[in-house]
């Protein structure tokens, strides 16, 4: 536990230190003075300073001053190295439980086979289904990587994910969620949708029948929307999802008739 000490990581991007996300508020400058620099090109420093400002790494070296409204880290002793990003991984997520469920029938009139299908979970929140204690993520660290974005990947529109550090508790190493919802391409046996074919009719399904409810939904102010299409819809709106095919054009002009 003690060799855990003398290690500090820090990313290109943005910082992955909890203490210094948590003080943020209280000022946007820090500096880690005096530690051993590990640069990804070039020797190390022996004794050098790192400045962040507002989150991002502002300047490293052995010379660089440090702003007088910085609030300093002793780093004497530390060794600061570039931690990894792991752009797309599973790590803290539980297994699929690897069940084969038929769809379900609809159960309101605005619910369609498509919402029932199996692996349409887009209201699934990678943030709240982190397992902290996940082995994985210390031999993560033990190779180098900091931070991750976790994703899942059972399913269809298997769900949101999060963007993590790889250390703390599940509160704690979450850096920011949802970032995208995620979309896969896994068939069931024995479950719709059992073909390649029917993932791509569930997937668009779903986003026309999210857009048209979220529509009667404004304009008629009515409370139409379950979970699953009311976060279809919020990315329908705010992330520009094209659904610009021949299908829903047709479904969006027999929609105005």
């Amino acid at each position: 536990m003690k060799s855990l000490f003398k290690l500090v990581f820090f990313l290109v991007f943005f910082v992955p230190l909890g203490s210094l996300d948590a003080a943020r508020a209280s000022s946007e400058v820090w500096a880690i003075r005096g530690a051993r620099i590990v640069p990804i090109a070039g020797a190390p420093l022996e004794s050098g300073t790192i400045v962040f400002r507002d989150g991002l790494i502002a300047a490293v070296g052995a010379s660089v001053s440090v702003p007088e409204n910085a609030r300093i880290i002793d780093g004497h002793g530390l060794t600061v190295y570039p931690g990894l990003i792991d752009a797309d991984t599973t790590l803290g997520l539980p297994a699929p439980d690897g069940r084969t469920e038929r769809a379900e029938p609809p159960q309101t009139p605005g619910e369609t086979l498509e919402m029932r299908a199996r692996g349409i979970t887009p209201e699934r929140k990678v943030a709240s289904l982190l397992d902290a204690s996940d082995p994985k993520i210390a031999e993560a660290r033990k190779l180098g990587f900091t931070s991750a974005l976790v994703a899942p990947r059972d399913g269809v529109l298997a769900g949101q994910s999060a963007l993590v550090n790889l250390s703390g508790d599940r509160e704690s190493m979450v850096v920011r969620s949802p970032v995208a919802l995620h979309l896969a391409f896994n068939r069931f046996r024995g479950a719709y949708p059992t073909t390649l074919m029917g993932v791509f009719a569930a997937v668009r399904q779903s986003f026309a029948d999210a857009s048209y409810l979220a529509d009667l939904a404004k304009r008629y102010a009515l409370d139409l929307l379950d979970a699953r299409a009311e976060v279809v819809a919020v990315y329908i709106a705010g992330k520009a999802v094209d659904l610009e095919t021949r299908h829903t054009r047709l479904y969006d002009k027999w929609r105005k008739r």
